[in-house]
């Protein structure tokens, strides 16, 4: 079982349960998004938002999140303003 917590400094946090890693990441963009899109930001400043934190921090979660947490690690990251943890549950 994963267990996937993430903020936005200052304006949201947000966890997530399961066990499917791809799952995790459709979670954790679809939220943020969301979170994003609530801010009030006009639109060319959520796509600059989407394009720097929450694309590259969804790359992450595919390329090294899946390998760490397999491996029996926690697993952290953070670019700008949010910050993304996974760790397996009992």
């Amino acid at each position: 079982m994963l267990k996937m917590t993430w903020f936005l400094r200052g304006a949201h946090a947000n966890e997530w349960t399961g066990e499917d890693f791809d799952e995790a990441v459709r979670a954790f963009r679809l939220d943020a998004t969301a979170t994003v899109n609530n801010l009030g930001m006009d639109t060319e400043r959520n796509a600059v938002f989407f394009e720097q934190f929450i694309g590259p921090i969804g790359v992450r979660l595919v390329e090294e999140e899946r390998a760490e947490v397999t491996a029996g690690n926690d697993w952290s990251t953070a670019i700008g303003p949010i910050m993304v943890s996974v760790t397996t549950t009992a």
